[in-house]
C-alpha cells in the first residue's frame, strides 16, 4: 500500500490534481497547457461568492501562462475539482467558447454537466 501524499498547501494541492485530471482531458482530444492555479477570489462583478472558479487566458498574462482561479468559498474536494476541471477546460479551449462549442463538447465528454 503507498503512503498518503499531503500537501502544505492549498496551491501545492491543486496543482498536483491537474497533473491528475490532465490525462483525463487528453484522453478526450484537449490539449492542456501549462497553467498557473491559485485559490482565490476570482475577479468580476457581483457578489464574491457568486464565481467560484475563473480561468485567465494565457494571452493576458506577461509570461504567457493561463492563470486559474478557484475560490476559497468552496472546500468540498469534489466541488473543489469539479470547479478546477471546468477552468482546466477553459484553459484548453483557450477561453474562446464560453460555455458552448468546443468547451461543451469536452465538459460532456469528461462527465460534467450544465447546472
Amino acid at each position: 500500500m503507498t503512503a498518503p501524499t499531503y500537501h502544505l498547501t492549498r496551491e501545492a494541492w491543486l496543482t498536483a490534481a491537474v497533473k491528475a485530471l490532465t490525462p483525463d482531458l487528453q484522453a478526450v482530444g484537449a490539449h492542456v497547457p501549462p497553467v498557473r492555479v491559485s485559490v482565490g477570489f476570482p475577479g468580476g462583478r457581483g457578489r464574491k461568492n457568486a464565481v467560484i472558479g475563473q480561468c485567465w487566458a494565457a494571452e493576458a498574462a506577461t509570461d504567457g501562462v493561463a492563470q486559474v482561479f478557484v475560490s476559497p468559498t468552496i472546500v468540498e474536494p469534489v466541488q473543489v475539482l469539479a470547479t478546477l476541471l471546468h477552468e482546466l477546460i477553459h484553459a484548453a479551449d483557450g477561453n474562446k467558447s464560453g460555455h458552448r462549442g468546443q468547451f461543451a463538447r469536452i465538459a460532456r465528454a469528461v462527465g460534467l454537466q450544465a447546472p
